[in-house]
């Protein structure tokens, strides 16, 4: 399937989380996914924690952050600029 550009419709976005970015992001939304049930959360609170964590972890999956592209923001880096 190809849009007017013809390029696919299914292709992945452009990347635009960084290495570190997505460790942190892994590492926090799995802390927001397991902590609630390991403490006696609220029931709103758990769910609120649950969704912002599979947010975080999804967005560490795909390397992608709408928030970040909405913005023209990146936070990969230039590493082959670096020896210029």
């Amino acid at each position: 399937m190809s849009n007017e550009h013809g390029t696919s419709c299914l292709e992945r976005p452009m990347s635009n989380v960084g290495t570190i970015d997505r460790i942190v992001r892994a590492i926090a939304g799995l802390a927001l996914i397991i902590i609630p049930f390991l403490a006696a959360w609220p029931i709103v609170a758990v769910v609120i924690s649950v969704a912002l964590g599979l947010v975080l972890v999804t967005t560490a999956a795909i390397s992608f952050c709408p928030i970040y592209a909405a913005l023209g923001i990146s936070s990969k880096g230039a590493r082959h600029l670096a020896g210029r």
